[in-house]
């Protein structure tokens, strides 16, 4: 009988021991060390199709003109951008100015203007899609600073397939252009790609933009130089008569 018990006494203590073996084992990896959980921001990725906060119809209410500055490793580059209700033109600052974009934010068409001799052609619209997934990161800090007198807060966003991360200072004014005319100019860019993804950000425009390589290295800039509320005047939006229209 003593022995009976024993062998029963063992067998459980044994059964025991291995059962708190298991439990403390890390679940992943089999061994013994403590799991540690992974407190890093998470991807939000959001399809453009089911993008909720894009209102059902065209909305913006800012006009007025925005200075916008771009630098990269080659090259800097000043554009003049007059936005009127679904309207915008786009004029590069330099001492000939050669080329105008006129954009039509509800139909997005593109009219591309030549100066020099005269001529206009239309371009046609081509959605830019992307395919989201993991390789994605956004993280929205509470990162704040002033620039031109308004509060923006840092958004990143890092793709590491692309080797690549593109921290926004964004700013709300309304600026709900700004959502449609990413999709139509210079829409394969990823600065303006990246932002497309960005849930919650309609209405939202980026005052400083800087694209980095994964290792920091500064790959291009985008900077906001100057904003005004004045309207425009309409005539940037049309087409003199006396261009004629070129087509390939």
């Amino acid at each position: 009988m003593k022995r009976m018990i024993l062998h029963t006494f063992i067998l459980v203590a044994t059964t025991l021991a291995t059962l708190l073996v298991i439990t403390n084992c890390n679940p992943v990896t089999g061994d013994n060390k403590e799991s540690k959980i992974d407190s890093a921001p998470k991807p939000e990725l959001t399809s453009l199709s089911i993008r909720k906060d894009v209102p059902p119809v065209f909305t913006n209410t800012f006009n007025g003109k925005i200075q916008l500055i771009e630098k990269n490793l080659f090259d800097t580059v000043t554009y003049n951008i007059y936005v009127y209700k679904n309207k915008v033109r786009i004029d590069k600052v330099q001492p000939t100015n050669n080329e105008s974009y006129i954009f039509d934010l509800i139909s997005n068409e593109k009219i591309i203007q030549n100066h020099p001799n005269k001529l206009y052609s239309i371009e046609p619209y081509n959605e830019e899609k992307t395919t989201y997934d993991s390789t994605f990161k956004i993280i929205k800090t509470e990162n704040e600073k002033s620039i031109l007198g308004m509060k923006c807060k840092q958004w990143r966003v890092k793709n590491t397939r692309e080797n690549t991360e593109v921290t926004y200072w964004v700013s709300t004014n309304n600026y709900g252009f700004y959502y449609y005319l990413t999709k139509i100019w210079n829409s394969k860019i990823k600065v303006n790609k990246y932002f497309q993804v960005v849930s919650n950000s309609f209405g939202f425009m980026p005052l400083e933009v800087t694209e980095r390589n994964l290792l920091r290295d500064v790959k291009s800039s985008l900077i906001v130089s100057q904003i005004s509320q004045e309207i425009p005047d309409s005539s940037l939006f049309i087409i003199p008569t006396s261009y004629a229209q070129f087509s390939n």
